[in-house]
């Protein structure tokens, strides 16, 4: 285990936190998933699939996100 001092820098170092304005959380959603960036790809089991398609659907209003 690492020593308290570096335990503590390192953490300090890597805990970033961005706060997502609620008026555009749904924009970039839907941004991230135009280049793969979802639920599906992060955690592929089945229920993370699932939820992500349904997310989709309700975004576009089309299966697999594209209007057409």
């Amino acid at each position: 285990m690492f020593p308290d001092e570096v335990r503590n820098d390192y953490e300090r170092l890597i805990d970033i936190r961005y706060i997502i304005p609620a008026e555009i959380k749904q924009d970039i959603l839907v941004q991230l998933d135009s280049i793969g960036v979802n639920e599906a790809r992060l955690f592929p089991d089945t229920e993370h699939r699932v939820k992500s398609i349904v997310s989709s659907i309700r975004r576009t209003g089309v299966a697999g996100g594209r209007k057409d």
